[in-house]
Formats: structure tokens, C-alpha cells, sequence
């Protein structure tokens, strides 16, 4: 698991750099987790990242319950010339998802080890998530407690590997000035008396 914990690339590194830096920015000044998503999603396309906030939803199954998750996904920049934009998925309270009751020592080491904020591919997190999965579904038989479905592996990940949807971001305010030349001028744009 360890090699899966850090970044797999520069690239990943700065951006979770960029993230760390602008969550405790955002958090120092009372965010909440569902605005924390939106402001970092905007103060990462202001710094010049294509960065949106994703909702990922999925059904019941026989399994695990239905449920939806927030994340950040970006979309870096090719490689090469003919290469594609990498999609790097952004959670900031990744850690917290793997949380269970009377976790044993070995799964609360485990939980150490896990990054409370997470930035990489997909490929990486499916890795990471079945071995963290596993560890807890081992940590809460040998303390001899029922598996819930939302702890099972199918249910974590979906969390972050379901059909998503991925916010427009919102277009820039139109400067107000020339709305209201228009409508101040007394010429054209309304009904006719």
C-alpha cells in the first residue's frame, strides 16, 4: 500500500501542493465541505487548471445501497503532442471515508498511512481504495463486527468511479454598466406604449 499512498508523478505533486495550500485557505476561513469543493474548484481555474467539481451517483445493487459522492477532477495537460489531457481526481476528505467503529491497531495504522487529502489517477485510487477496503473489512472481523454495505469495496468505489457529472463552471458576471446603458436610454428594448 505504501507505494500506492504517494503521488505517482511530479505532476500530481504540485497539484496536490496547490490543493493542501488552498484547502487550509479555504478551511482557516470557515468553509463547509460542499462550498469547500466549489471554491477550490474556482481558486484551481483561476491559478489556470481545468478544474470542476464532479457528483458521482450510483444505483442499488444487491451489494450495497445507492448513494453520491463530491469530488474534484482536473484535467491536466497532455503529455505530448498526441498525447490525451490526464483526469486527476481530487478528494480533500479522503482519509474520513475509511473510517470505522473500533478500528483495530493495525487499521488505525493503516488510516494513518492514508492521505487526508488525495490527488491522482483513477487506476491509482481503485489500487488504493481495495487495499484499504480490505484492511477494514479485516479489522472489524477480528473485532467480530458486522461488514456495513456502505464499507464493502463495490460501495467505496463507486464513490469515485461511478458515472459522474461534472459542473460547468459558472460564466463570468457581464459587466453591469452596459446592461444598464441599454435599458437607461429610453430608445428600443421594451414595449411600445
Amino acid at each position: 500500500m505504501q507505494g500506492l499512498v504517494h503521488c505517482a508523478s511530479l505532476r500530481e505533486r504540485n497539484l496536490l501542493a496547490d490543493v493542501s495550500t488552498l484547502v487550509e485557505h479555504h478551511r482557516a476561513s470557515g468553509a463547509r465541505k460542499r462550498d469547500l469543493l466549489r471554491l477550490l474548484a474556482e481558486s484551481l481555474r483561476a491559478a489556470g487548471h481545468d478544474a470542476a467539481v464532479c457528483l458521482s451517483r450510483w444505483d442499488k445493487s444487491a451489494s450495497h445501497p445507492a448513494g453520491e459522492h463530491a469530488y474534484l477532477d482536473v484535467l491536466l495537460p497532455a503529455a505530448s503532442e498526441r498525447g490525451e489531457r490526464e483526469r486527476v481526481l481530487v478528494d480533500v476528505d479522503f482519509r474520513s471515508a475509511f473510517e470505522v467503529a473500533r478500528p483495530t491497531k493495525a487499521y488505525r495504522a493503516v488510516l494513518q498511512r492514508l492521505p487526508s487529502v488525495f490527488v491522482g489517477r483513477d487506476d491509482r485510487l481503485r489500487l488504493l481504495v481495495a487495499a484499504a477496503a480490505d484492511a477494514a473489512r479485516a479489522s472489524l472481523k477480528k473485532r467480530g463486527l458486522h461488514l456495513p454495505p456502505w464499507r464493502k469495496l463495490e460501495y467505496m468505489r463507486a464513490k469515485w468511479l461511478s458515472p459522474y457529472d461534472r459542473e460547468a463552471p459558472a460564466p463570468p458576471p457581464q459587466p453591469e454598466a452596459a446592461t444598464g446603458e441599454l435599458a437607461g436610454d429610453g430608445e428600443g428594448g421594451g414595449p411600445s406604449a
